[in-house]
C-alpha cells in the first residue's frame, strides 16, 4: 500500500509541476515579453541572504579593510597588507563615521583612491559602513559598482529593521 501511495504522491507532484510551467509559459507568451536569462539568475543569486558583510565581499572578491578608532590619539587605523595608516577622527569622510552608517565617498578630493590603488589593484569606489561600532572601508569594484552599492545599502536597510524589532 505504501508503494501505491508513493507512485500516486509522485504523479501529483509530476502533474502539479507540469501545470505550473504550461501557466507560465502561458503566461509569457500572452505578454510577448522575452526572459533574459542572464538577468533573471542575477537577480536571484542577489537575493540570497547573505549571513553577513564579510561572507558577500569575499564571495563578490571585493576588499575591505577594518578601522580601528584609537581613542588615546583620536585616530582610525587601518591596515593593508604590509603598511599601517592612520586617519584623524576629524579629516575628510572619517569625521563622518561617528554619525552615519553607510557613506559613499564619491569626490575624491582627499585623493584617497591615489593613496590606495596600488594596494588594491583594480579601480574602485570608496564605501564606509559602520556597523556595530566596527567601520569598515569597502573598496567596491567599479565593474561591481551598481549592483554592490544596492546591496550594501539594502544590508544597511536590513541592519536598521532588525535593531528597531529588537
Amino acid at each position: 500500500m505504501s508503494d501505491l501511495f508513493d507512485d500516486n504522491f509522485i504523479n501529483v507532484m509530476i502533474n502539479e509541476t507540469c501545470e505550473e510551467s504550461l501557466d507560465k509559459k502561458a503566461e509569457i507568451a500572452e505578454s510577448n515579453n522575452v526572459i533574459n536569462l542572464r538577468d533573471y539568475f542575477e537577480k536571484k543569486v542577489n537575493e540570497v541572504e547573505f549571513l553577513s558583510l564579510k561572507e558577500y565581499l569575499l564571495d563578490k572578491n571585493v576588499k575591505f579593510a577594518t578601522l580601528n578608532y584609537q581613542s588615546k590619539t583620536k585616530m582610525y587605523r587601518m591596515t593593508l597588507g604590509d603598511s599601517v595608516f592612520d586617519f584623524p577622527e576629524n579629516w575628510s569622510v572619517f569625521k563622518n563615521l561617528r554619525t552615519e552608517n553607510y557613506i559613499e565617498h564619491i569626490h575624491d578630493d582627499d585623493f584617497l583612491n591615489d593613496l590606495f590603488s596600488e594596494f588594491i589593484g583594480y579601480d574602485y569606489q570608496l564605501t564606509f559602513l559602520v556597523e556595530n561600532d566596527t567601520n569598515q572601508m569597502i573598496f567596491v569594484p567599479l565593474h561591481q559598482l551598481t549592483k554592490c552599492k544596492e546591496w550594501l545599502r539594502e544590508y544597511v536597510l536590513r541592519n536598521q529593521d532588525r535593531k528597531k524589532a529588537a
